[in-house]
C-alpha cells in the first residue's frame, strides 16, 4: 500500500523541480560594479537596459519578448539606477535610466540607437555591428518592405491604384561567399574567369 503513496511522491518532486526550471527569467538583474565587470567577461552579446525603480511595463514586455526570441544569442540585463550599487554602477557606465547600452566581447559597444520594438531589438542582437535595416529609416516610411509571398499578395489586394515593386537580390558575393581572394591585401573580388 505505501508503493503508491512513493510514487506519487516522486512524480509531484519531479513536477515541481521542472515548474521551477521553466519560470526562471531569462532576464538577468545586477547592481553591483564588479559583478557587472565579471559578467561582461562571461558572455559576448549583452543589452543592458537601465532603469529607476520600476521598468515601465511597456518596456518590461518588450524586453521578456526579446529575451526569449533571442535566447542563446544575446544576453539582456537589467540595472536598476536608483538603489545605492545601481547609482554607483550607473555612475561608472555613464548611464541614465531608461538607456540600453550594448556590450560586445566585454567592452562597451554602443548605444541602442534603433526602434524601441521587438523585432528591431532582435535584428540589433543578431548583428550589433551592422547597419539599422531598411525598414526603420525615417526616409522610407512610405515604402513596404515585404518579406514573404503572403504579405506580398495582401499588399497587391489592398491597393486597387497599383504600386511600383522593386524586388532586392541579395548579391552573389553574400550568397556564395568570396569567389577569389585577393593575396596581397586579403580583400575578397570577384573575378570573371573566361
Amino acid at each position: 500500500m505505501w508503493y503508491p503513496k512513493i510514487i506519487l511522491s516522486v512524480i509531484l518532486l519531479i513536477l515541481a523541480v521542472n515548474a521551477k526550471k521553466a519560470s526562471k527569467s531569462l532576464i538577468e538583474e545586477i547592481s553591483d560594479h564588479k559583478e557587472f565587470k565579471k559578467f561582461l567577461k562571461t558572455r559576448n552579446n549583452i543589452l543592458v537596459h537601465f532603469y529607476s525603480n520600476k521598468i515601465p511595463p511597456e518596456t518590461s514586455e518588450l524586453i521578456k519578448k526579446v529575451s526569449e526570441t533571442t535566447k542563446g544569442l544575446a544576453t539582456l540585463v537589467t540595472v536598476d539606477c536608483s538603489t545605492a550599487e545601481g547609482k554607483k554602477l550607473c555612475k561608472k557606465v555613464k548611464a541614465t535610466k531608461g538607456e540600453f547600452k550594448h556590450y560586445k566581447s566585454g567592452d562597451f559597444h554602443k548605444d541602442y540607437d534603433r526602434l524601441m520594438t521587438a523585432a528591431s531589438m532582435e535584428t540589433f542582437l543578431r548583428d550589433p555591428t551592422g547597419d539599422a535595416p531598411w525598414e526603420e529609416d525615417e526616409e522610407s516610411r512610405d515604402v513596404l518592405f515585404l518579406n514573404d509571398a503572403k504579405t506580398f499578395n495582401a499588399a497587391l489586394k489592398k491597393d486597387k491604384k497599383g504600386m511600383m515593386v522593386m524586388f532586392y537580390a541579395v548579391s552573389m558575393k553574400k550568397l556564395f561567399g568570396c569567389l577569389h581572394a585577393n593575396k596581397s591585401n586579403n580583400r575578397c573580388t570577384i573575378t570573371n574567369r573566361t
